[in-house]
């Protein structure tokens, strides 16, 4: 769960990207052999919940996921998702906000939709900012959970498994996928990735791997992430996020943003703002 109210110091998180964030490549609808790769985001904000009662509503993860996806499309050249499913503009989906983010909807996206979508040579990007929270079992084992709109008040048979998630998206036909969390405890799907990818002796090997899948987390597994920062209208580490793309902030080369040096970036000024939330980032899947 976010925290509500202004945060004593700021914070913002993010989900793995690919190498680096660089001018926008020709695109081309076909998944041709020798197809210029594209560009491809799809963002989700939940403010508002089902049970609101259980999970008071936020006020920034819409925000931040439109401002996301308008950065990526005005600067580095990605399309929507939901404009690959149908290029025609009246016949769209709306993007997955309040409401439409249930877990249908979620599930749908990444088993069906995105496979539609995707070819093996497309970069993409997934930005989820909503409510997070963690499970403890009898057998000492604690699970990650992002939670849509539509979930229930009490258990957690519609909640979505932060590792599960990760383990589908990392089957999805891209080359490069960055996947990026703003919730509360999304850093346990650090946890799990970064024990998988060491128990498999390929962690460096992961992380300068052609075809990567990385993950970048506002908070760790054992953190809450504030609702609100420094910057009026975002998260902590949303607000940081935008400002670092759309600014050049995490910038060491003038032609791209690479995301070890994007999370970096996060993670200095998140925790300089919030000594309570640090962001992280590894490779998963």
């Amino acid at each position: 769960m976010r925290i509500h109210g202004k945060a004593t110091v700021g914070c913002f998180a993010l989900a793995l990207m690919w190498t680096a964030i660089a001018p926008a490549f020709a695109q081309t609808s076909q998944c041709a052999a020798d197809a210029e790769p594209r560009r491809i985001v799809v963002t989700i904000g939940i403010d508002h919940y089902a049970h609101s009662s259980h999970r008071p509503p936020l006020s920034t993860a819409v925000n931040d996921a439109n401002c996301f996806e308008q950065v990526l499309q005005r600067k580095f050249g990605y399309q929507s998702y939901e404009s690959l499913m149908d290029p025609d503009p009246a016949k769209q989906s709306n993007p997955l906000r309040d409401g439409s983010g249930t877990r249908e909807a979620i599930d749908f996206l990444v088993s069906d939709g995105l496979p539609r979508v995707l070819c093996s040579n497309d970069d993409f990007i997934l930005f989820f900012s909503g409510h997070g929270e963690k499970r403890a079992y009898q057998d000492h084992n604690i699970k990650g959970y992002l939670v849509p709109s539509d979930a229930p008040e009490q258990g957690c048979s519609n909640l979505i498994e932060v590792k599960a998630f990760l383990e589908d998206i990392s089957n999805l036909p891209a080359r490069h996928i960055l996947v990026i969390l703003d919730a509360c405890h999304s850093g346990i799907a650090i946890q799990d990735a970064l024990a998988g990818v060491r128990a498999s002796g390929n962690y460096q090997q992961a992380l300068k791997s052609h075809n990567s899948r990385k993950v970048i987390a506002s908070a760790l597994a054992d953190q809450t992430a504030s609702d609100t920062g420094s910057i009026p209208g975002h998260s902590l580490f949303g607000g940081l996020l935008l400002q670092a793309l759309d600014l050049g902030l995490a910038a060491k080369n003038s032609d791209f943003i690479a995301d070890s040096d994007l999370a970096e970036f996060l993670k200095a000024h998140v925790t300089e703002e919030n000594s309570n939330q640090e962001p992280d980032w590894v490779p998963f899947g």
